[in-house]
């Protein structure tokens, strides 16, 4: 039988091992394209997760910033309400005391407006005036809110070496003092700060900052942003009006707080108000 040549014998050899070779290669890179969309998939699935944690973060603080400002005006509307209880010579502490947290609990579930048209009819006229003025004053600072830029600078606090809420929320107070003393009668701001501050600390840190905002006014904003900054030896830099701050390294899951957590119910606070009062009675 004859045999075959060495050089065809070669070849046979040479043609499989390329046959095996091109199937294997075709294999593996049907693999690695696996892999690759498999990869994508998962980078695609976390971005779009990461985006509905900001989308339902963004939702829960607007509902969180209307409550907040309703609460703040309501505190505006007690603040006038207990001056004139005083003037109708209330002076007893506790009678006084009784018939803020009275007022309170029949105010706390109207809108801001309605309880403003419940309480300025009952003082007295140049009262009344004062009280409508500074309303419509507070309203005007919450009714502008916090601009697109500034939420997602809110969002990258509360990293490490940060200050602490306990801090900043000191500072805060004083800033927005010095702003609603120029919005306000002085000696209104100077009753209702402490209030206001108060009732944003019950929150978490980023939702603490983000309530107030509104009431530093633009040049405190960015007086705030700068000392928070600088607190941590992070540095902020502003381009055309417009705040630019290192990204943050965390993602949504950690870099944001927990939507859950930024619930909020006017109840909460029931004995948070009932002291206040007290402290108001006192004062009174």
């Amino acid at each position: 039988m004859p045999r075959s040549s060495p050089e065809s014998s070669s070849y046979s050899s040479s043609s499989y091992e390329s046959l095996l070779s091109a199937s294997g290669a075709a294999s593996g890179s049907s693999a690695d394209s696996g892999d690759l969309e498999a990869m994508q998939a998962r980078a695609e699935a976390k971005a779009a997760a990461e985006a509905r944690a900001v989308r339902e973060r963004r939702r829960a603080m607007h509902r969180l910033a209307e409550w907040f400002a309703g609460a703040a005006l309501l505190e505006l509307c007690l603040y006038y309400w207990r001056g004139h209880l005083c003037m109708r010579g209330i002076s007893d502490r506790r009678s006084l005391r009784a018939r803020l947290a009275t007022q309170r609990k029949n105010l706390e579930d109207c809108e801001p407006r309605e309880a403003l048209a419940i309480v300025a009819p009952q003082l007295d006229a140049t009262i009344a005036a004062k009280l409508r003025k500074d309303f419509d004053a507070l309203e005007a600072l919450f009714r502008e809110g916090v601009k697109e830029n500034d939420v997602h600078w809110i969002e990258q606090t509360g990293q490490w070496g940060d200050p602490s809420q306990h801090v900043f929320l000191q500072h805060m107070s004083r800033m927005v003092l010095a702003h609603l003393q120029t919005r306000l009668d002085p000696e209104c701001a100077e009753e209702i700060t402490p209030a206001l501050v108060e009732i944003a600390g019950r929150r978490l840190s980023q939702p603490s900052i983000e309530v107030l905002f509104p009431l530093l006014g633009e040049d405190g904003q960015r007086e705030f942003q700068q000392w928070y900054m600088g607190f941590s030896g992070r540095t902020a830099h502003w381009v055309d009006g417009a705040q630019n701050t290192p990204a943050a390294s965390s993602t949504a899951a950690t870099g944001l707080e927990s939507t859950a957590n930024l619930a909020v119910h006017m109840e909460d606070g029931t004995d948070d108000h009932e002291e206040q009062d007290a402290d108001d009675a006192d004062r009174g």
